[in-house]
């Protein structure tokens, strides 16, 4: 039985709660599907949280064409071999993978680090010491729910990135601080990898997508 079976039940059986056993104690817990869902736990440290971001948010600013220069349909008939892809799709494929990723590091930022925006980064240092190690600066490690297939998002957003700073019309360079970035894709592979890294979690503490 594979390990959504074991927490959820047999496919079918419809009494829309999760189950899983403690072998340990020999006693099986219940809880509501409705206030429940199976999530990754990874650990990120907030200095590749905030690169992470900070990356999300240049690349949302950041124009496909410099202004003054030539359009972005006049750019893509340079660089695209696909005539039937058009400079709308193209942009809304591009922009997928961020506006997966976008919710799921707001939720985290208000969820893990107690700031609802970037308005809130005064309380950081209040939210730095509420970590798992108790260090007070970027190396802080803090445990974040990630939902079931939403991890290959931030690997398709690190690759919009990498493409966009090879394209010659495009304006977007990666920052400086793109391995900090690129280190919670590599947190979430090993997190992902291993199925014991699924646990029940409660709602509130996941993102809303």
């Amino acid at each position: 039985m594979g390990v959504l079976e074991t927490m959820f039940g047999q496919v079918g059986d419809g009494d829309g709660r999760a189950k899983f056993s403690s072998h340990r104690y020999d006693v099986t817990y219940t809880v509501s599907a409705e206030s429940h869902d199976i999530a990754y736990a990874v650990p990120i440290q907030r200095a590749e949280f905030d690169a992470f971001a900070d990356l999300v948010e240049l690349e949302r600013e950041t124009a496909y064409v410099t202004d003054g220069k030539e359009s972005l349909e006049e750019s893509l008939d340079a660089v695209l071999e696909d005539d039937s892809l058009d400079a709308e799709t193209w942009t809304e494929r591009m922009e997928a993978p961020r506006r997966t990723v976008e919710p799921i590091l707001e939720s985290w930022q208000e969820i893990v680090y107690g700031e609802e925006s970037d308005a809130g980064a005064d309380e950081t240092d209040d939210a730095s010491e509420r970590n798992s190690t108790g260090a007070t600066d970027g190396s802080a490690v803090e445990i974040v729910y990630l939902p079931l297939e939403t991890e290959s998002a931030f690997a398709a957003f690190l690759q919009v990135c990498r493409k966009r700073d090879e394209l010659g019309h495009d304006p977007f360079e990666l920052p400086e601080n793109i391995a900090a970035a690129a280190g919670i894709l590599t947190r979430i592979k090993r997190a992902t990898d291993r199925s014991k890294n699924r646990v029940v979690v409660n709602r509130r503490h996941l993102p809303e997508l």
